[in-house]
């Protein structure tokens, strides 16, 4: 009954041509508004992926915090002994200080040097250098010899095989007439990881080949870092470790600003995007306003029949919520095809000059996909009963007086 209502009283000749239009209007705003919001969302689930990805990348799910160098091949042994969630992780020490340097045409900068073994070498190659004609996997860093980001190297026309000067941050404290130590290093080769603070501001070096005169550097720092097979295992990780009393930060920790952002921009676009669907749903009031306008004299016809006020409420929320319904499901099937296609065939291309992807990434959830449809059906069927309930409260002998109807 419902659906013959519809179809006759809004897609029918008889019932005008202002009706016919605006219900079209509505059902393709709501579903476009739909689609849209489903796309966004699910290009920037994809886009927060690809950046976790990248963080982790470059930090570890967590760092144990060490008081000297040889305290790590303990610690080691120490935790695969109490879980297996340890014993089946990636551990790898490594030592970071802060040092500025000076290049062959004599411009200074400052960077983070991070010393990791020849081990964890080939592991970095692997997870973090991005080539792609593996150009990477035979370069071996030697004595007094480093890798610089990309980004950097670039901003301060470095080369490969250039030589640059390494002094410490605390050497600037020191009198006017005292030479700094300092350190002249070669660099290896320039790498790219497709991190931008990893690019821009990190050299690596070999510990015990490069860096050893800057053993007692008061910015140097000593970690142990820890890979676990899957970061959902990270509360059970936190929990042990805080047994054993050991200070650790974990890269949600040390990129909670950056995490937070991301997640804010999420809310905000989400929110303005459904904001399309409240006012697409304005329209289903709109036609609904208009429907009963012009069919007092049907809805009288079918009070004297025997509907009551109930009922008839009833049939005219059914009615504009179908109507909004059809827009809904349209919306999310649009939406969803769509995420698939550009996802699966990778159909927007990004410059890669200026994007890390090259492409747009997208990662479709259907959870939240079928709470959007279910959060616009709820906003539909507001949007039908307000007039739906006005439209009821009509006095059947007032319209069917004559002129009642004017």
């Amino acid at each position: 009954m419902v659906f013959h209502f519809l179809k006759h009283y809004l897609f029918s000749k008889r019932s005008g041509a202002i009706v016919r239009s605006i219900s079209r209007v509505s059902i393709f705003g709501i579903g476009i508004s739909v689609a849209a919001m489903i796309i966004v969302l699910s290009v920037m689930n994809g886009l927060n992926e690809s950046i976790h990805k990248r963080l982790l990348s470059i930090d570890p799910h967590l760092s144990v915090k060490l008081k000297s160098v040889d305290e790590a091949g303990v610690l080691r042994e120490r935790l695969k002994k109490i879980d297996p969630v340890f014993s089946q992780s990636e551990m790898f020490q490594i030592t970071e200080e802060d040092v500025i340097f000076r290049t062959i045409d004599a411009l200074f900068s400052g960077a983070i040097a991070r010393g990791i073994s020849s081990d964890n070498f080939e592991n970095v190659k692997k997870k973090i250098f991005v080539s792609g004609d593996d150009s990477y996997e035979s370069m071996q860093l030697g004595e007094n010899e480093i890798a610089i980001g990309e980004d950097l190297a670039r901003s301060l026309a470095i080369f490969e095989g250039d030589e640059l000067t390494i002094i410490q941050p605390e050497s600037l404290l020191l009198p006017a007439d005292e030479i700094p130590q300092y350190l002249r290093l070669k660099v290896k080769f320039i790498f790219r990881s497709n991190v931008g603070d990893l690019d821009a501001k990190y050299m690596l070096y070999i510990r015990g080949k490069s860096f050893r005169e800057f053993q007692e550097s008061y910015s140097r720092k000593v970690a142990l870092q820890i890979y676990l097979p899957d970061k959902d295992q990270m509360p059970l990780a936190e929990e042990l470790l805080k047994k054993e009393n050991l200070s650790y930060r974990t890269w949600k920790e040390k990129n909670s600003s950056y995490l937070y952002a991301l997640k804010l921009e999420k809310i905000a676009m989400g929110s303005f995007l459904g904001l399309t669907i409240l006012i697409a749903s304005f329209t289903i009031m709109m036609v609904m306003s208009l429907l009963i306008s012009q069919k007092k004299q049907d809805i009288a016809l079918l009070k004297t029949l025997g509907m009551t006020n109930k009922e008839t409420k009833e049939l005219f929320t059914k009615f504009g919520f179908q109507l909004g319904a059809f827009g809904v499901i349209g919306g999310l099937l649009i939406g969803l095809i769509l995420c698939y296609l550009i996802g699966r065939f990778e159909l927007i291309q990004l410059p890669s000059e200026v994007y890390y992807d090259h492409f747009l990434p997208v990662k479709i959830d259907y959870v939240l996909s079928a709470g959007i449809a279910l959060v616009a059906l709820v906003i539909c069927y507001i949007g039908a009963v307000i007039p739906a309930r006005a439209g009821a409260k009509q006095s059947m002998a007032q319209i069917l007086r004559p002129g009642g109807n004017e």
